[in-house]
């Protein structure tokens, strides 16, 4: 793997020793929902006690993946003639180049547009456009580590990483959906702050800012949150605090207000029974997803993980996104919202430690061989 990746770096030549890296890509598409559906059964049975083999990660290193991963595909030397690296990009360049404050387009994530435009004053809209995936990526990192920090800090240093190499980051390189990117990664921050019950203030306005920057996400992990304090509610006869009951009360009306403009149309929903034609949900994995989506060992190892983790909130969450991807046209999109890296975190955190080490570097050497790739080839 090593080897394919210096040699491609080098010389630009792409040979056959990435057939390891092919291979630990390849993933089965038919298996991975019905491994997604496995991690449910992981998440509702009673959690074992985890070890204390971590993984000793230094902090800044995800950064420093992530920076690998999302600049590889702007070198000179990959990318001569400065192909953007996603496809949404003509989108988001054609409306800072003649912004339009009504419409689909704006109406689903006006926060983010707007940010961008302040940006583009500062850098030119086309360079905004061309590098937000990096900012963006580095944000999601920093999401990754607060919300894992939240729940244990002794994997916040390993989720980082394993976040920055997930097939959910690396759709988001392949796919753009940037507003999506930005959304989760506000609501990672909330979410946190949320699970410790401190800074009220900043975790409703992430939370806020969250929904004017991508109503569909937001509206994913806001009605996971819900979810799982009704469940609590219900179940355990759980009191909410007053922390609780005003954070709550901030997702509740605009949630309502969402589900209201999705049923008469204002904010188009993809509706499909996948449940009766799972082919569509293959499809959605191996091919809309650019197959970045197909990452079997990752999606199965985290499955295994759910047994480990103790936070309900990010278990019910797991469990009614997997659920809706039964349901919902873009399924795969349900998938990359999660926060799949904790989990695996701790699955690798009670597995051999020599294990670990192994499938975290051949996790790494993946995600710089699919942003490599990300690039077409030019002879």
């Amino acid at each position: 793997m090593i080897s394919w990746i210096l040699i491609r770096l080098i010389f630009n030549i792409n040979t056959y020793l990435s057939i390891p890296l092919m291979i630990f890509q390849i993933g089965l598409p038919t298996i991975i929902p019905i491994v997604w559906f496995i991690g449910i059964i992981f998440a509702l049975i009673p959690h074992k006690k985890t070890n204390n083999n971590a993984i000793n990660i230094n902090p800044i290193l995800p950064f420093i993946v992530v920076l690998c991963i999302s600049l590889l595909p702007y070198l000179p030397s990959l990318n001569p003639s400065k192909i953007p690296e996603t496809v949404d990009f003509r989108y988001y360049f054609s409306w800072l180049m003649n912004p339009q404050f009504s419409g689909w387009f704006f109406d689903t994530r006006p926060f983010y547009l707007i940010f961008l435009l302040i940006l583009s004053f500062l850098f030119k809209p086309y360079l905004t456009t061309f590098y937000q995936f990096v900012f963006l990526s580095l944000l999601y990192t920093f999401s990754a580590y607060k919300l894992s920090s939240s729940i244990d800090k002794s994997i916040a240093p390993l989720s980082s990483l394993l976040a920055v190499v997930s097939p959910m980051l690396i759709t988001f390189l392949y796919s753009g959906l940037d507003a999506n990117l930005f959304s989760i990664s506000l609501m990672f921050l909330s979410m946190s702050y949320l699970i410790k019950r401190e800074k009220l203030g900043l975790a409703m306005l992430l939370s806020f800012l969250a929904m004017l920057s991508h109503i569909y996400a937001w509206a994913q992990l806001a009605g996971g949150i819900l979810i799982y304090y009704a469940f609590r509610r219900i179940m355990k006869k759980y009191n909410l605090d007053k922390y609780e009951k005003i954070y709550i009360s901030t997702i509740l009306p605009f949630l309502s207000f969402g589900l209201i403009m999705i049923f008469i149309g204002k904010f188009p929903v993809p509706f499909s029974l996948n449940i009766l034609n799972y082919n569509q949900l293959i499809y959605q994995i191996a091919v809309v997803s650019w197959g970045s989506n197909n990452a079997l060992l990752y999606f199965l190892i985290s499955a295994l993980g759910n047994r480990y983790l103790k936070n309900e909130m990010v278990n019910i969450l797991y469990i009614i996104s997997v659920i809706g991807t039964l349901f919902i046209g873009s399924a795969t999109n349900l998938i990359i919202d999660l926060p799949l890296f904790i989990p695996l975190a701790y699955a690798l955190k009670n597995f051999r430690y020599d294990l670990s080490v192994l499938l975290m570097l051949a996790f790494i050497l993946w995600g710089i061989y699919m942003s490599i790739n990300s690039v077409p080839l030019l002879y």
